[in-house]
């Protein structure tokens, strides 16, 4: 700690014995040593201490044949691509014989080493270079012993253990290098000469576990190489038996470019194949297929083993027999029933083999058979929050689980946000884009603020690979499309405007990117100012679409033109993004006076603000004051029209409060906000007339900029994001415009009692207010109960108030199958069969359709697979490319397949292929259909079983 570490090493070399079975019983005699840290407060005892490691081995052994424990041979530390010759040397009554010599002779150098037994009988030759040897063993009163074509492999221990018989009628006996025991004839007169030889490499009884298999091995964003141009990269390599290819782009400091690709393989003459399902269902039954394979020259004889685990039971023996032929695979097959559920639950295989062993592992996540549902719930934690939810009484046993994480300041919801968002579908343009900005805008803060943040590396990364899958959207006209083959869409070209200036100043941005989007948008206005929406078939042109999305063009070219400073230097480029903006403002200063809708007056707010423009501003925000709602001590503001981002309902809402709370708080002058986040009061004082005083005319600005803070922070979902991807980066914006004003706060810390059910479940230090940090999260699951749970937290200590979200996610028996309609969505999911054999073809058909007018845009489809399926890509190409568009995209993943759909009147049908890998009786997953930009408006259809023979 703090560039110090302080090891305690407590050597335990009491010896303790244990019995396997191998052949025959087997007692070993074990030494270990135990290193253990005393942890960051460098006292023995304490809770922070912890393990740094155990390190052992075998000292004897002995089997049921043998009178006496024998000791081992020592591990043997071996220096550059050297091995070793080991043994005992005993006589036909198996007594050990001390002072033998022992003489290795290479047969390919004719270098010779010779050693001499010690008191027990063994000899060791190390250092000896790879290839083949012969071993002469000579001892006073007994014949030589000539073991030839003995194998040493680099970095292994070989092991020949040799007989001598009594010196008699012959001088010398030959024995040819084995693998296994071989006993030899002699004459009447002698005892059989034994000479027992194994290869042991050190993987051979503990084969190193290959338990990493990334898709991507390494992503290095920045190298610099040194003054003669070279750099170095260094690495872990992955445990995949694969071919990798490495892509590398140079730059100098006058922009020559240079590409270059290269492949290398990682490969291991001996292993075994585990490809699990990713998922399963409580109570999926499956036979599941385990390869090895033997590229050696010989053949092996393996012993496949499965470790048994908690979360699942085999039906049969969990050790299995393998004849493998050299260069040939081998299969085993282990039959097993997922019985509980598990996050990434363990599965491990090894096998053993005479002359080399692998051991494989592989995470399996099993969830229970129904289906899954969320409650949440979040508050402000000033000196005491009270969260509730409710578990209902028919959630299946043992499914309900709850966290409760800890804000200590606003910025931490920006640093869960830079992961969390990535769990978002990111396929097409606006995804692309919104799964990045969170990045963004903690990588614009620190350079900002200057203070660094966990994940910035992980930021970095993101940014740069946003910014080059942004590049597959742009169009030759300028504008950004939401398909790499779509026509560009002028909402997503605005989007992606400001996406990239506000990158310019935290990577390399091309700048005529940025010059051609702005200009694409300058092309496509109107000459009465506004920006049209795009109308289908003989609709008309819908004002208030056409108004937002006006707004919206404006708002981002005023940002754009304040963060571009190269671009705002030059007049000339300018001016036309000053006409363009004054057209804008005149036709929306026409439109907010006819139109209420908040998201409107939110933006035109905004792109006044950034004009300078402070009359429209205040008129606009007085404007968003008469039109809040309130929630109790939160406030919001409705959403009447669908976003240029197709957003509406509950996610339109969040969005659009958002947008408001950032215009309001630029209205304050910044002496008006010496706090942020100040809990409002839970019960208003009520007015004259006995009502509570949430009417927005006894509100200042402060008062509902903190009501919509609170609107927005309880609205949190359950991914630590707020339903869609335009929502999300709204929010953020709104929390770093407070966070702008409560700089120089002093920093204090406190700590916090977490109080479930009425008793305590922990008590946690909370960080200082000004520390960057992830939230802090607590797993209050072994205190949920069904039906009502109180999660209390009471803080003690000074400091300004943090905020808590309790998630809890629970499942319910499945009620119904078939196709669904729901919340305006309908959705049917069929299967040509859901029996056969494996490798059968089966088709399933899917019908989605949007009913009535609620919300318009994607549709994100998921359709669930039965465990371990192959799916057919050709037949999803085409049906994408028969879709007509309805169809833009899709992705395969472990348990169903993504499609993101924009249906039109009557929705789409379509079909595609898969087979089953493997035998099973199992569930598939369940599947649904979505708006995107409004995930409350979901249909789920139940899974289907499948048996496959």
């Amino acid at each position: 700690y703090n560039d110090r570490v302080q090891l305690i090493a407590q050597a335990r070399y009491g010896e303790s014995t244990q019995q396997k079975t191998v052949v025959t019983p087997v007692t070993e005699t074990i030494k270990s040593l135990k290193l253990r840290s005393s942890g960051p407060d460098g006292k023995q005892g304490t809770p922070d201490d912890f393990d740094i490691g155990k390190f052992w081995r075998i000292t004897g052994a002995q089997d049921r044949t043998e009178q006496a424990l024998k000791p081992t041979a020592a591990a043997v530390p071996m220096q550059g691509a050297t091995g070793a010759i080991t043994g005992t040397v005993v006589d036909v009554n198996g007594a050990v014989v001390p002072g033998a010599i022992v003489i290795a002779l290479s047969k390919i150098t004719s270098a010779g080493r010779q050693v001499t037994t010690n008191d027990n009988g063994v000899y060791l030759i190390k250092s000896l270079s790879a290839g083949v040897y012969e071993i002469t063993v000579a001892g006073s009163g007994f014949r030589r012993s000539l073991i030839t074509d003995v194998l040493v492999r680099s970095s292994s221990v070989v092991e020949v253990n040799v007989t001598l018989e009594p010196a008699g009628v012959s001088e010398t006996v030959t024995v040819m290098g084995s693998r296994s025991s071989v006993t030899l004839p002699t004459t009447a007169a002698t005892v059989s000469t034994v000479v027992s030889f194994a290869y042991q490499p050190p993987q051979a009884a503990t084969p190193r576990l290959r338990e990493y298999f990334p898709e991507t091995l390494v992503w290095q964003p920045s190298l610099e190489t040194n003054t003669r141009g070279r750099a170095q990269l260094k690495f872990k390599l992955a445990d995949n038996i694969t071919t990798w290819k490495m892509s590398v782009i140079g730059s100098t400091a006058d922009g020559q470019i240079g590409t270059v690709e290269k492949e290398f393989r990682a490969f291991q003459p001996f292993f075994v194949d585990l490809d699990p399902p990713r998922i399963l269902t409580e109570g999926d039954r499956i036979s599941l297929p385990v390869g090895v394979r033997n590229y050696l020259e010989r053949p092996q004889q393996v012993q496949l083993e499965m470790k048994p685990e908690s979360w699942f039971s085999l039906s049969g023996p969990t050790h299995q027999q393998l004849g493998v032929p050299a260069g040939d695979s081998a299969t085993g097959t282990f039959d097993l029933r997922a019985v509980s559920s598990v996050k990434d639950g363990k599965q491990r295989v090894t096998a053993l083999g005479g002359e080399e062993s692998d051991a494989i592992e592989k995470p399996v996540t099993v969830h229970p058979d129904g289906e899954e549902l969320s409650v949440t719930a979040s508050d402000i934690v000033a000196n005491r929050a009270l969260l509730e939810i409710s578990i209902p009484n028919e959630a299946i046993k043992g499914s309900a689980k709850a966290e409760l994480k800890l804000y200590p300041n606003l910025l931490t919801h920006l640093v869960e946000s830079v992961e969390a968002i990535m769990s978002r579908p990111y396929g097409c343009g606006e995804q692309t884009i919104s799964s990045t900005y969170p990045s963004l805008l903690m990588l614009r803060n620190r350079r900002l603020t200057g203070v660094d943040f966990p994940n910035r590396q992980r930021a970095e990364q993101y940014l740069r690979e946003g910014y080059d899958r942004l590049l597959n959207y742009h169009h030759l006209s300028g504008g950004v499309s939401y398909w790499s083959k779509a026509e560009p869409d002028i909402a997503l070209t605005a989007y992606a405007l400001r996406f990239l200036s506000d990158a310019q100043p935290l990577i390399a941005v091309d700048e005529s990117v940025i010059a051609q989007a702005r200009d694409y948008l300058i092309r496509k206005q109107r000459p009465d100012g506004s920006w049209s929406v795009v109308s289908y078939g003989n609709q008309p042109t819908d004002k208030r679409r056409t108004a937002l999305l006006t707004a919206y063009v404006a708002r981002v070219l005023t940002m754009s033109r304040a963060t571009n400073n190269e671009v705002a230097t030059q007049k000339a480029k300018q001016l036309p993004v000053n006409e363009a903006l004054k057209r804008a403002l005149a036709f929306l200063t026409l439109s907010v006076n006819e139109i209420d809708e908040p998201y409107l007056l939110a933006m035109y707010a905004l792109a006044a603000q950034d004009s300078g423009d402070a009359t429209r501003a205040a008129y606009a925000t007085n404007k968003l004051r008469s039109l809040a709602h309130f929630e109790g001590a939160a406030a919001y503001w409705a959403l009447e029209t669908n976003t240029p981002f197709y957003g509406w309902g509950l996610a339109g809402r969040v969005e659009t409060t958002a947008l408001v709370v950032q215009a309001l708080s630029r209205a304050l002058p910044d002496s008006a906000t010496t706090t942020t986040l100040t809990p409002p009061l839970n019960n208003p004082p009520p007015d004259k007339t006995g009502n509570a005083a949430t009417h927005p005319a006894t509100q200042t600005n402060e008062q509902l900029i903190r009501s919509g803070l609170l609107f927005l922070l309880k609205k949190k979902d359950r991914y630590g994001v707020w339903y869609s991807t335009q929502a999300t980066i709204n929010v953020l914006d709104a929390l770093l415009a407070q966070l702008a004003k409560s700089a120089g706060t002093e920093p204090s810390a406190s700590s916090a009692e977490v109080i479930v059910n009425g008793r305590t479940s922990e008590i946690i230090q909370l960080p200082t207010s000004s520390k960057v940090v992830g939230p802090i999260l607590i797993d209050v699951s072994k205190h949920l109960q069904l039906g009502k749970n109180e999660i209390e937290i009471r803080r003690v200590g000074a400091g300004p108030p943090a905020s808590a979200q309790l998630v809890a996610n629970y499942y319910l028996p499945w009620l119904s199958t078939g196709a669904e309609k729901k919340e305006g969505l309908r959705l049917s999911a069929q299967f040509s069969k859901t029996e056969g054999k494996i490798g059968d073809e089966i088709t399933c058909s899917v019908e989605a359709e949007r009913i009535g007018f609620a919300g318009y845009g994607m549709l994100l489809a998921e359709i669930g697979l039965p465990p371990g399926a192959d799916v057919d890509r050709a037949s999803l190409d085409e049906a994408l490319t028969k879709s007509n568009w309805a169809i833009n995209q899709y992705d395969v993943l472990p348990d169903r397949v993504v499609l993101y759909l924009w249906p039109q009147a009557g929705g789409v049908s379509f079909n595609f292929k898969f087979r089953p890998r493997f035998g099973l009786q199992a569930k598939t997953a369940a599947s649904t259909v979505y708006d995107y930009y409004n995930s409350e408006a979901r249909t789920t259809v139940a899974p289907a079983s499948f048996t496959i023979k």
